[in-house]
């Protein structure tokens, strides 16, 4: 031992065992009694504990290794494995209870027990109907019709075109200045009289139609105009032109305007881009607002129709078509949700600019085709005609006068 050391006190061996016992290891400023400044094994073993690869353990104790990550790891998987299985157990299960279901219900028609009768119930092969005996059977087509037509058909706003379904929505699209503005007055005086658009017959609902663009004066004379055409809309035409700001306060503005006047069963939106966040005409933009829009007419319980301003596609040359629609970017998603899509453009070969072609792109009768209207505006009335071969005689006449 070194001089001016403190002498190191060992363990007596006569001392009880009370219990575990803390092995203090020297500070490396104090001098353990061993000459290569460390704990000898015989002073560990001497306090009951044995050093074993870098750890300190009770004598008689099995040393319990620390897990390995590689360990830890194949435990983990193990536990996920085994909730996998008994997910899987618990959904065999139930499907195998539906199933069970499934085969009591047809061992029950086949003992010949009655069950209750819908729309697609069984049905005689001689086309006469017969009691319902099992909702599973398929009728034959003759008695499936006559239930069809014996059931009350669904209302519609706009025949062939717009159901009175509350979430429904259609679209007018075209290039901006080509009067869509004059064509959603028209059909708005259309709908709070009950006349028919173009030969398509309107019910007579409560309209409102929120502008977010055009000179105020301008559109108060349009207004004006149209009204002496039609009958008298009973207050069921509603008008406002709505400030343009943030879109979620625009739409929230429109859904508390609409709130709060009561018996709306058609909003007419001019034009809609101002209530898309984002880009109006990028897919991923119009279909995030689109399922929003749906869910926010369903809470209001009503119908919409909506403007779409639209460029022409780079590589269509002359006039849009109707069925250049879907190569529009983001069109395509506007008129899949919509049930109905109306494009408007200049009539082909005229210089005319009052004259305009009214196509169907999408409707709701697949059996037939809604043939293109070709529309002339008359600026007296602010209001559109089916252009006729008379019309295109006063026009020609107005054009030589002019030429004179």
């Amino acid at each position: 031992m070194k001089p001016n050391s403190k002498p190191h006190k060992d363990f007596n061996d006569d001392e009880e065992d009370d219990g575990p016992q803390t092995v203090k290891l020297f500070h490396a400023k104090s001098t353990p009694p061993d000459s290569k400044n460390r704990v000898t094994p015989g002073h560990v073993e001497k306090a009951g504990v044995t050093r074993e690869k870098g750890n300190i353990r009770k004598k008689g104790q099995k040393l319990e290794a620390k897990p390995t990550l590689k360990k830890k790891l194949a435990k983990k998987s193990s536990t996920s494995q085994k909730d996998a299985v008994q997910s899987n157990k618990k959904r065999v299960k139930k499907e195998r209870a539906k199933l069970a279901k499934v085969r009591a219900a047809v061992k029950s028609s086949n003992d010949g027990k009655d069950t209750p009768d819908m729309v697609g119930g069984s049905g005689g092969e001689d086309g006469q109907p017969e009691p319902a005996k099992d909702t599973y059977k398929i009728p034959t087509s003759k008695n499936w019709m006559k239930r069809i037509l014996a059931m009350k058909q669904e209302p519609q706003i706009i025949e062939d075109l717009l159901p009175a379904e509350p979430g429904s929505y259609g679209i007018i699209a075209g290039r901006t200045g080509i009067g869509k503005t004059n064509l959603i007055l028209h059909l708005g005086h259309c709908l709070a009289t009950g006349s028919p658009f173009f030969g398509i017959r309107c019910e007579k609902v409560k309209v409102a139609i929120l502008a977010f663009e055009g000179d105020p004066h301008n559109l108060s004379d349009r207004m004006d105009k149209i009204a002496t055409n039609f009958p008298d809309t009973e207050n069921l035409l509603r008008f406002s032109i709505l400030q343009i700001q943030n879109p979620e306060k625009m739409l929230a503005d429109v859904g508390k305007r609409l709130a709060h006047t009561p018996g709306v069963q058609m909003v007419i939106l001019d034009p809609i881009k101002y209530l898309v966040p984002g880009d109006y005409l990028k897919p991923k933009d119009v279909k995030d607002f689109i399922q929003a829009f749906l869910e926010f007419l369903s809470d209001l319980k009503m119908s919409a129709v909506t403007t779409l301003p639209i460029k022409k596609p780079q590589d269509v040359k002359g006039l849009i078509r109707p069925s250049d629609i879907y190569s529009i970017k983001g069109a395509t998603e506007w008129v899949d949700s919509a049930t109905f899509g109306i494009l408007v453009e200049k009539k082909a070969y005229r210089k005319h600019d009052d004259e305009i072609t009214m196509s169907f792109a999408k409707h709701r009768i697949a059996s037939h085709e809604l043939e293109d209207l070709n529309l002339i505006f008359s600026r007296e009335s602010c209001t559109y005609e089916i252009l006729t071969s008379e019309h295109y005689i006063q026009t020609k006449e107005s054009n030589l006068k002019s030429d004179a």
